[in-house]
């Protein structure tokens, strides 16, 4: 069952389709719908690990918004749904010229001050 779960996640995600009408609900200005998506967000991290990364600048971009909410629930949501991203990336270990894959790093970093 798990297997059929997580084969349904990776055509979601890799179907532009669905994800193009997944990321405005991360910036909705409804503050509930905005909850909502991050947390589906962060739920689906794991799920998804090995297909974010093509995705990923869409995902950061929608995501940014969320850290100067006034609104604290969502700005250490959207916290957590950046350090789920960078982890999931992180594991991706060495790039094909060898070197480490620091973009994790480099996006917390930024958000983090």
């Amino acid at each position: 069952m798990l297997c059929k779960v997580r084969l349904l996640f990776n055509y979601i995600v890799v179907s532009p389709q669905v994800f193009d009408l997944f990321c405005p609900r991360l910036t909705d200005r409804n503050s509930k719908v905005n909850l909502k998506a991050l947390e589906v967000f962060s739920n689906i991290v794991p799920l998804l690990c090995d297909t974010l990364t093509p995705v990923a600048t869409n995902i950061v971009t929608a995501l940014v918004p969320n850290l100067a909410s006034r609104n604290a629930t969502i700005h250490s949501n959207a916290m957590t749904a950046l350090e789920l991203l960078t982890q999931c990336i992180g594991k991706r270990g060495n790039n094909s010229r060898g070197g480490y894959n620091y973009v994790g790093i480099i996006i917390i970093m930024c958000f983090r001050f």
